[in-house]
């Protein structure tokens, strides 16, 4: 459990940052009693990663991102490891986004343009199979 104060907040804790590392130590224990049921997730809870190096890169925009992140939250395992691998369709992902299938292809294309993606073609009527770098590829 950490007990130094996060980046940002300051050494002494006004009251809002008091109720926040309450209300983290809490969560922490509920998680930590969920483990011990041998639960992974709870509540149906996943989460998207996205790389700090990826959200920090000027160069991409944020849709592409987004995508990234959804992307990843298709992949298993939940977690992100150097190369996650997902096969979710384009029409999923234009569903879940609000975009237009030629819209998230676009994305797609400059994600593995520059260098976050990798998309390998599996044939006609059948989606693609994805490979999402944890580092940029040159």
């Amino acid at each position: 459990m950490r007990k130094e104060p996060y980046a940002g907040m300051s050494k002494k804790k006004n009251k809002a940052e008091t109720l926040y590392l309450k209300d983290e130590k809490e969560w922490w224990e509920e998680e930590l009693e969920n483990q011990k049921k041998g639960a992974v997730f709870f509540e149906g809870i996943y989460f998207g990663k996205v790389p700090l190096e990826l959200l920090r890169d000027p160069k991409v925009k944020l849709q592409a991102k987004a995508i990234y992140a959804l992307m990843h939250s298709y992949s298993q395992p939940k977690r992100l490891i150097s190369k996650p691998k997902t096969f979710v369709s384009q029409k999923r992902l234009a569903k879940d986004v609000g975009l237009s299938d030629e819209q998230i292809r676009y994305w797609l294309k400059k994600l593995e343009e520059s260098g976050w993606l990798k998309v390998l073609r599996r044939g006609l009527n059948k989606t693609n199979y994805y490979i999402l770098y944890a580092k940029k590829r040159k």
